[in-house]
């Protein structure tokens, strides 16, 4: 008899890449292996389901198993799992398998039989089976959906323990987070590659300098990882070429790629619903990412800034947890205060509150103001019935009637500024300033604070004291070292100083005449907000008279130079002191310069 070519499929539930010691793959591979060389067969492929759930997915349903049900039947001629669990977990499953092997007449093959026995088989590869065989393989999946079951509710009793006691139960973590194993389990601690990523997040969205949409439009530009594929790169699961090869097939979310003297090799494209970048032919090179980047949308930040898990409280299906005193059990380190948390709950609230309205970020959004009321200059794209086709400009709000409560006669009187007028402004006064001086990219540096500690060492040393009371001697004595080392606790907690939030500036390696010449409105709206960078400006009538424009922060920590451009459009541009320092290296004064356009040039030290 010929030997048979089988596929060895193994099975786990829950599987974290590489941050994962588990053997159980490489253990159920041996154990697949050692039945086929016994039977004298051959595993000729596998079908590796890691992070797969038999209980929620049946065979059919698994991203590699299925693909070999469905359409790639006809290459072997049975299936061996190390044991009936790694297959299926239900009755329902088991028969919907044996089916499937009658059709095709296969044979599937389980390596280690119930309670540690030899190796189980059912081969149908002559059609039915009979009685007796049925009869077994019903049994047999009655009691896998039995033991499936009982998994499931030792599951949620080990989860329910876990969420009491502060500890990470498994699953997905959140993505500034990372498990760590301690000798009371493993525990959500900062991770070190995605925590900054998430406090920049946080502060520009409390302080309402940028929108989640420009946050995940920089956050592209700057080629961060969205959280989904954070996680797969970190389980060797982003779609990637293994090899030098060609693209020889797409099909069931597979992408199959075959190279001269190697084995055809296929990568399981995640998540399922990416986009590829190649296509049947194409080459690609060892390492080339075959799909393209996912995108940072406002639904992918939503629910990371909704989350309780940034006080560090434990809060399953957003209800929040307390312990027998009525505190937050802490699962996390928390990197926000709760009057932060509240806080920022009730600006994603005051957003969500505007229905069907989209944010469009334009040149002057949240940095242009009006040089004669001081509100903020509004863009306005809008078809007209006169002239020819569109009218594409600046106006403050008042003056185009934004402002309700405002009566006829208290609008502001400003005229609208057409953006063919505005852009060149603006663009000759900032790039005559700082064009030729290197970007650097802002990074917040969290402070540290002890208070929460201290206030927790507090409740211990309470809590200690509570428990003391009215115990015997024997007893009272082991209390009391406890309190002596609480009260050491908090006098070492007290000592220590506190940091406040500070910013770093790391270097781009791209000028702002680069930025400006490569970037979209939005990419330059977004390197005059992180600059400091405020403008105020209007279209200057014939009588109309002015000394300094109002609506911007001209202050001592700006430096202000006023500019009048073509068309009488008049700009104050106010450019933060330790911008220029940084820019030049040296201590500059604009003076609240008035300077033509045409005398800008590349260089701060010749203005005025």
């Amino acid at each position: 008899m010929r030997p048979l070519k089988l596929l060895g499929a193994a099975r786990l539930s829950r599987y974290r890449g590489e941050l994962d010691p588990t053997t159980s793959p490489e253990r159920q591979q041996a154990t697949c292996r050692a039945c086929a060389d016994e039977r004298r067969d051959t595993i000729v492929a596998w079908a590796m389901d890691l992070d797969v759930s038999a209980i929620t997915k049946s065979p059919f349903e698994r991203p590699e198993l299925g693909v070999w049900l469905r359409t790639r039947h006809r290459e072997i001629d049975g299936i061996v799992w190390s044991r009936l669990d790694r297959a299926v977990r239900s009755m329902r499953d088991l028969h919907a398998l044996v089916e499937w092997a009658i059709e095709y007449k296969k044979i599937l093959i389980f390596a280690s039989g119930p309670n540690g026995s030899g190796a189980m088989e059912l081969d149908m590869r002559r059609g039915q089976l009979d009685a007796i065989p049925r009869l077994i393989a019903t049994v047999l999946a009655f009691a896998a959906e039995m033991e499936a079951q009982a998994i499931v509710d030792r599951n949620k009793d080990t989860r329910a323990y876990h969420n009491a006691t502060g500890r990470w139960s498994g699953g997905m973590h959140p993505w500034h987070l990372m498990p760590v194993k301690t000798a009371d389990g493993y525990k959500l601690v900062k991770n070190p590659e995605t925590w900054d990523f998430m406090w920049e997040i946080v502060d520009r969205v409390l302080n309402k300098s940028q929108k989640r949409q420009s946050i995940g439009h920089d956050f592209m530009r700057r080629e961060i990882l969205t959280p989904m594929e954070y996680r797969l790169q970190k389980s060797g699961k982003l779609p990637i070429a293994p090899h030098d090869g060609i693209v020889k097939s797409i099909a069931d979310g597979v992408v199959t790629i075959s190279s001269e003297g190697k084995p055809d090799e296929s990568v399981k494209i995640l998540p399922p619903k990416a986009v590829l970048r190649v296509e049947v032919g194409q080459s690609v090179s060892k390492g080339e990412r075959l799909t393209h980047r996912g995108v940072w949308r406002t639904m992918t930040i939503t629910p990371m800034l909704q989350n309780r898990i940034l006080t560090g409280d434990t809060a399953p299906g957003g209800e929040l947890l307390l312990d027998d005193d009525g505190y937050p059990i802490k699962r996390a380190e928390a990197m926000m205060e709760l009057t932060d948390w509240l806080r920022l709950q009730r600006i994603l609230d005051e957003e969500a509150g505007k229905p069907g309205q989209k944010t469009k970020v334009h040149l002057l959004t949240d940095v242009g103001f009006c040089g004669l009321c001081g509100e903020k200059l509004h863009y306005r794209n809008q078809k007209v019935d006169y002239g020819s086709g569109r009218w594409i400009g600046y106006n403050c709000r008042s003056a185009w009637q934004s402002l309700k409560h405002q009566t006829p006669d208290e609008r502001c009187k400003a005229k609208a500024m057409r953006d063919d007028q505005v852009q060149p402004v603006i663009e000759k006064a900032l790039l005559g300033l700082v064009g030729n001086r290197e970007v650097l990219q802002p990074v917040l540096i969290p402070g540290i604070s002890h208070s929460a500690e201290l206030e927790d060492a507090k409740r211990d040393l309470s809590r200690l004291i509570d428990l003391a009371l009215d115990k015997p001697p024997s007893v009272s004595s082991v209390y009391e070292e406890k309190i002596a080392k609480a009260e050491l606790r908090i006098a070492r907690l007290a000592e220590m100083e506190d940091t406040e939030d500070h910013y770093a500036y790391q270097p781009t390696g791209r000028t702002y005449s680069q930025i400006w010449a490569e970037g979209t409105d939005e990419d330059r709206n977004l390197m005059l907000i992180q600059a400091g960078i405020r403008l105020s400006m209007f279209k200057r009538q014939k009588d109309e008279q002015w000394q300094r424009l109002p609506g911007l922060n001209t202050d001592v920590e700006h430096e202000v130079v006023e500019v009048t451009g073509d068309d009488n459009v008049v700009l104050a541009l106010a450019i933060p002191k330790d911008l220029l320092r940084r820019t030049t290296g040296q201590e500059v004064d604009l003076g609240f310069k008035d300077v033509p356009l045409a005398e800008l040039s590349q260089d701060l030290s010749t203005v005025g």
